[in-house]
């Protein structure tokens, strides 16, 4: 449906037809909408790549409607899609996003204890480092 949309606003423009900023705003929330959702239902693939590609798209999108599918990726079985889940959950502006990423501070994997003390350090401008702790102190005195 993207791709069609696409195709069509293009031949419009080719035609001569002059679309209005209002248009064409309606039209960018519509296939955004819809490329989010996508991007959610990719995060239950079965295929690890397809799901690590979507927790990297979502982030990009930085949509609130992301912060509980990428909580629930932290959790993922690999360590790459949760890596990326703390990473993208960073890119949210939204204070929804501290909690699991302090949950995250506590799994096995260095690179995903890395992403999220980065997410938490560029949400709130502090520095705890990876002590989940130290961040729960603070984000309880914060919230």
């Amino acid at each position: 449906m993207i791709n069609k949309l696409k195709t069509i606003i293009i031949q419009l423009v080719i035609m001569g037809v002059t679309l209005s900023v209002c248009t064409v705003s309606i039209i960018d929330q519509a296939i955004g909408s819809d490329e989010v959702e996508r991007l959610i239902k990719d995060l239950k693939n079965e295929s690890w790549q397809i799901r690590w590609d979507a927790a990297a798209a979502l982030g990009e999108t930085k949509d609130p409607r992301a912060i509980g599918p990428l909580s629930t990726a932290l959790k993922d079985e690999n360590s790459y899609v949760r890596m990326t889940a703390a990473r993208s959950l960073g890119m949210i502006d939204d204070p929804r996003v501290i909690e699991p990423l302090i949950e995250a501070l506590k799994d096995e994997s260095h690179g995903v204890k890395k992403n999220a003390a980065l997410s938490l350090k560029k949400r709130t401008g502090q520095d705890f480092g990876k002590d989940p702790e130290a961040w729960m102190k603070w984000w309880q005195q914060n919230k």
